[in-house]
This record gives C-alpha cells, sequence and structure tokens, in this order.
C-alpha cells in the first residue's frame, strides 16, 4: 500500500509540473513544416503569401527541411526557427513577415487590454 501511495504522490507532483510548464509557455499561432523544400502549415493559418515566402527561401538556401512557428509575444506575434535554417534564411523570412505578418493580433479567446 505504501508503495501505490508513493507511486500516485510522484504522479500527482509530475502533474503539477507539466502543467506549470505549459502554462509558463508562449501560445503558437502556426507552424509550419518544410519537406522536400515545401512547406506545409501543419497548425494555424497561414497568409499565401508568407508560404510563398518561406518556400522561395528555402528553395535559395537549399532547405530540404525544418520548421518556422509563429509565436505569441508582448508585441504580436514572432516567430521560432528550427536549427535548420540559416541566420540569413531566418533573417529573410523575418522580412517576408514583417510585410505579411500579424503585428498587432492577439490570441483567439483571449480578452482584455491591448
Amino acid at each position: 500500500m505504501s508503495l501505490l501511495l508513493q507511486l500516485a504522490a510522484v504522479a500527482l507532483v509530475a502533474l503539477i509540473v507539466r502543467s506549470a510548464w505549459l502554462a509558463g509557455r508562449p501560445r503558437r499561432w502556426f507552424r509550419i513544416k518544410v519537406r522536400r523544400g515545401e512547406p506545409v502549415a501543419v497548425f494555424g493559418k497561414v497568409a499565401p503569401s508568407f508560404l510563398a515566402a518561406v518556400r522561395e527561401v528555402a528553395r535559395r538556401h537549399g532547405l530540404a527541411s525544418g520548421s518556422v512557428e509563429g509565436v505569441e509575444r508582448a508585441v504580436g506575434v514572432g516567430l521560432e526557427f528550427s536549427r535548420h535554417f540559416s541566420p540569413e534564411a531566418r533573417q529573410q523570412v523575418r522580412n517576408a513577415w514583417g510585410y505579411s505578418g500579424w503585428k498587432a493580433a492577439r490570441p483567439p479567446g483571449r480578452r482584455g487590454r491591448a
């Protein structure tokens, strides 16, 4: 009986730690995966013009795989990249994001001050 109680306590602590970790992470708006050089939105909505820009950057830099995520920031949505994107490729995607990105967007379902 003591072992069962200890296992339940460990499971409860693990659940609390995982919940706290997930609550502290920034919200993800979208994810684009590059597979065989072709970008595909696998989560969320992405403007076709932004997908075209990621496709062009992937072609220009010879990217066969990788990912780009739109992450909630204090002011709008920022981009996070997988290690496959070189610094130059990242900057080119950021430049395209500046033209077609959501600078003032708020996550759906969240209310409050802008």
